[in-house]
């Protein structure tokens, strides 16, 4: 992560999960980077125990994989009808 930033001017980092994120923040806070001014962190999980407990708090988004797996088997049910 440093050697990726440094350099560049990082506006937003989207992590795979939220112990990513806060890692992300951690890694900008060492940088210099002021988050949210400088640059938005947004992982994914919404895990409370996470995200409320990094400085600033994490933004996440709370997948609903449920749908997503309902939506997966109906493409995948037209795909094999067709």
């Amino acid at each position: 992560m440093r050697q990726n930033c440094r350099g560049d001017n990082p506006r937003y980092a989207y992590a795979y999960n939220d112990i990513t994120a806060a890692k992300v923040l951690s890694e900008l806070h060492a940088l210099g980077v002021q988050v949210p001014e400088q640059a938005a962190v947004i992982g994914v999980d919404n895990d409370p125990d996470i995200c409320e407990n990094t400085r600033p708090p994490l933004s996440s988004v709370d997948p609903d994989f449920e749908a997503a797996g309902r939506m997966a088997v109906e493409v995948l049910s037209a795909a094999l009808s067709e």
